[in-house]
């Protein structure tokens, strides 16, 4: 018997529970053969030696060859290069390759529920599972916390429609995956799709990438999505499109901690109205502002956006939003929508009625002027949607000192409690008008004595100059407990 099948021999036996039981009688025989020393080198190698062997086999268990399977995110490098070696080859060959990635659907709520080790035994038999699904030449590569990333080996009949049933194939392999956790739920994944002639750059980068954009997008549409990329999804370049009017950025408030609540879009000229030609560009550029502000860690939950009442007509409004949040990845909740009061009046409800119904089914909010007549608009998107009602500069000026003032404004803030919307004050003027709102339960409050429209450059320092000022503000509190 050669050494290394005496080592394999002893794991074997090692791994059998039985071993222990032995553990006496080879004592005994260690004491009679080499006296105290060897009777302490026994009592302690074997109970060991059969913990090491237990490991390895519950690592290798279920596993070819004895692998085990990746419980963290791979060096994206090998697969990078095998990818880009894949696309030469199919070019070299008049062949044609693609790239899948497959995201685990909620797997931030999942993973927290399961834990990080039993989240790891997951992923690891979604692995397994994958990889008995695939073809030989296809590469399976994990990508990230919750997905994969999977390189289609080159063939002159991969075109889209047999990427689409590979990657339905691996779809319900992952669904197929009974966990081992106790965890009655099964895991699904939504999947992208890019084509090797589809990537918006040459290169395995750009192609991953955009398989993973596709994949992102799919699964905001809802569990086991599938999207394949095209070029009109990348997302287009910041400036790319100007709107004709100039726009500034008034910061709100929340008046419960003090943090920036979003940041309202307005024409840099005074009294200029938002056309409706110019709106889809606009909108472009508010998204592109919210990505920046993301790269930049600046906090910018959300941005209000003007929208003409003529837009609300066009049937295709809640359509335009979807692709334009799709190119950029921005959750619908981001993107809110300040409608005129002649949208939610009682003459015209009618008219515009769908085209709020779609932006509010969609997840956009809407921003409502306040006044009795949108009561009814109100509680009927309330249903739909998120809402908010704004109560114009107006009928906040010298609320502290105006008794009959404050009374109306009350008034409108019950109105929107019972509805279960926020509330949003504008023109604010004075700390004494901000005070008094929050006082009264307004949800959040803009205008001049927050800050004035500006730049958009100049948020970024506002921004975290008010989280300075609110970090100085805790400080304070702590000491003065």
């Amino acid at each position: 018997m050669g050494r290394s099948r005496a080592i394999r021999w002893l794991f074997a036996l090692a791994r059998q529970p039985e071993a222990l039981a032995f553990l006496p009688a080879l004592s005994l025989v260690a004491y009679w053969a080499g006296g105290e020393r060897a009777l302490l080198v026994t009592a302690l190698a074997v109970p060991l030696l059969s913990a090491v062997a237990a490991v390895i086999a519950a690592q290798a268990r279920g596993r070819p060859g004895g692998a085990v399977p990746p419980e963290r995110p791979d060096a994206p490098e090998d697969f990078e290069s095998r990818l880009d070696a894949m696309i030469t080859r199919a070019e070299a060959g008049n062949q044609r390759t693609a790239c899948l990635v497959l995201l685990m659907d909620n797997a931030e709520v999942r993973a927290r529920r399961l834990g990080p080790r039993r989240w790891a035994e997951a992923m690891g038999q979604c692995h397994r599972a994958l990889a008995a699904a695939l073809r030989d030449g296809d590469v399976l590569h994990r990508c990230s916390f919750d997905g994969f990333a999977v390189a289609l080996g080159p063939s002159p009949r991969m075109d889209i429609e047999a990427a689409l049933q590979i990657t339905t194939r691996l779809q319900d392999a992952v669904a197929r995956t009974v966990l081992h956790s106790g965890d009655a739920a099964r895991l699904t994944a939504s999947a992208g799709i890019c084509p090797g002639d589809a990537a918006p750059e040459p290169g395995a980068a750009a192609l991953i990438e955009a398989a993973g954009h596709a994949a992102r997008c799919a699964r905001r549409a809802g569990p086991q999505g599938l999207r394949a990329f095209s070029t009109p999804q990348s997302p287009p370049r910041p400036g790319a499109a100007e709107p004709s009017t100039p726009v500034l950025f008034q910061p709100r408030l929340s008046t419960d901690t003090g943090a920036v609540s979003g940041f309202a879009i307005c024409p840099a000229a005074t009294g200029t109205l938002i056309r409706s030609e110019d709106w889809t560009a606009l909108l472009q550029e508010t998204l592109t502002a919210l990505s920046n502000w993301d790269r930049a860690c600046v906090p910018a939950p959300c941005a209000i956006l003007p929208c003409p009442a003529g837009l609300l007509e066009d049937a295709g409004l809640a359509s335009t939003l979807e692709w334009e949040l799709d190119r950029f990845e921005i959750e619908p909740g981001r993107i809110a929508l300040a409608v005129l009061a002649g949208a939610v009046a009682p003459s015209s409800a009618g008219r515009y009625a769908q085209g709020l119904d779609a932006v509010a089914r969609l997840g956009c909010p809407l921003e409502i002027p306040a006044g009795g007549e949108s009561r009814g608009v109100l509680q009927r998107l309330a249903r739909i949607g998120t809402v908010r009602l704004v109560i114009e500069g107006e009928q906040v000026r010298r609320i502290e000192t105006d008794p009959e003032r404050r009374r109306a404004v009350a008034v409108t803030l019950a109105s929107a409690e019972e509805a279960s919307c926020a509330s949003v004050a504008d023109g604010v003027g004075s700390a004494a008008e901000h005070a008094t709102l929050a006082q009264l339960g307004c949800t959040d409050v803009q205008g001049p004595v927050i800050a004035s429209p500006m730049p958009f450059a100049e948020t970024l320092s506002w921004a975290r100059a008010n989280d300075r000022r609110l970090q100085r503000v805790v400080r304070l509190g702590d000491v003065l407990r």
